[in-house]
């Protein structure tokens, strides 16, 4: 495969020959960057270092700051569908070995951490569902297609952008899987992202081993996996706050299959605004509040406004907590860092007259891949703080 070539500057090859996935429009050397001045938003590219050694393949993305996200550091010939079997077939047997026992559903492709720059495959037992955030892999979406069903069992396979669209398979909305043993549910079609949130299964986990005999208070539900874990831990109550009616439908669906219909009458949702909600809550009503809201910061420029966001719902949560509370708040924004977030908890703490001690701290699970070399790949920000 000849590729337009992006040469770098002098010392600008370490950080990618150490791992990281991005080159940087300041170490792309201004002669390379003319080649690829007529090339369209995530053509593939090959990356030299300034004596012309190769360093991998990527997609161009002139005028961003990310000037080429990494495919490959292998010379390939062409992305044809061996090369998505092999793929998909590294990180599936990789993934399958670090997920918890009794667990069908988790990420199979986590974008740039992955090797796939945009695009996240998540499986729902014999389900996948697919999202292409970014310009390079659209005219590769068959292939992918293809090579998925020949590394997996799939019944069905959808992409989930603009519009839902069944590639294969029957359209199906909810897609059953198991997650530590509980039989969970997937919106595919007309749920939020690829349907479930799969990122939190470490939190909910440590949830269900915390909430026997506890009031739990679930914020920002969605489908409710953190109130069936609660339910499931032997929580006296629990109460899942959404403004999604279709979302909430699925707590008491979940509860059936998870022969726990028995304890519907001490789990209640409720589709209303949460800081709505929170106005009426009474300190001391719940003795576990889990706060897990949507990404207040979508880039750099939102982060400050984002962070008194943060602050705002979390000075909230504390303030309906009495002492041995306990706080599981999350942040999904990438541009918010942990030491960000930290920060934001400290403060609320502060603020509501609360001191606290952290119980735990969480990032995304191993399916979410987490490079050491890629620090920018850290997302999903957790802290565990009881009340003293």
């Amino acid at each position: 495969m000849s590729l337009p070539s992006v040469i770098l500057k002098k010392g600008r090859d370490i950080p990618l020959k150490c791992g990281h996935p991005w080159v940087f429009s300041g170490g792309v050397a201004k002669d390379a960057d003319s080649e690829c001045r007529g090339l369209k938003a995530g053509s593939l590219v090959q990356v030299l270092d300034a004596d012309g050694a190769y360093l991998g393949m990527g997609t161009w993305h002139r005028g961003n700051s990310i000037r080429v996200r990494i495919i490959s550091r292998d010379v390939l010939e062409k992305l044809d569908e061996n090369f998505f079997v092999g793929k998909f077939r590294k990180l599936l047997k990789e993934k399958m070995a670090l997920l918890p026992p009794d667990t069908t559903g988790f990420r199979l492709v986590h974008s740039d951490a992955d090797g796939f720059p945009g695009v996240v495959i998540d499986i729902f037992g014999s389900i996948a569902v697919y999202q292409i955030s970014a310009a390079g892999f659209e005219p590769y979406a068959d292939v992918m297609v293809s090579a998925l069903q020949k590394v997996m069992p799939l019944k069905t396979v959808i992409e989930k952008n603009d519009d839902p669209t069944v590639k294969t398979g029957d359209a199906i909305d909810r897609a059953v899987f198991f997650e530590n043993g509980l039989k969970m549910v997937s919106l595919c079609m007309s749920g939020q992202k690829t349907g479930f949130f799969l990122d939190q299964r470490d939190a909910r986990a440590y949830l269900r081993s915390i909430s026997d005999g506890r009031k739990v208070l679930d914020l920002f539900s969605n489908a409710g996996g953190f109130t069936l874990s609660a339910a499931a831990g032997g929580a006296e109550s629990a109460v899942a706050v959404d403004v999604s009616e279709k979302a909430l439908e699925v707590v008491y669906e979940m509860l059936k299959m998870n022969r726990l219909s028995g304890l519907e009458k001490n789990v209640q949702t409720v589709c209303k605004d949460v800081f709505e909600y929170l106005e009426k809550v009474q300190p001391g009503d719940f003795d576990i509040i889990v706060c897990d809201p949507p990404a207040f910061a979508k880039s750099r420029d939102t982060v400050t406004q984002a962070l008194k966001a943060y602050v705002r719902l979390n000075r909230k949560c504390f303030e309906k907590l009495d002492r041995g509370g306990i706080l599981i708040t999350s942040s999904c924004s990438g541009a918010v860092n942990m030491d960000d977030f930290q920060t934001v908890v400290r403060l609320a703490a502060g603020q509501s007259g609360r001191d606290v001690r952290i119980l735990k701290t969480l990032t995304q699970p191993v399916d979410h891949t987490l490079k050491m070399s890629f620090p920018e790949g850290l997302y999903l920000k957790t802290f565990v703080v009881q009340v003293l």
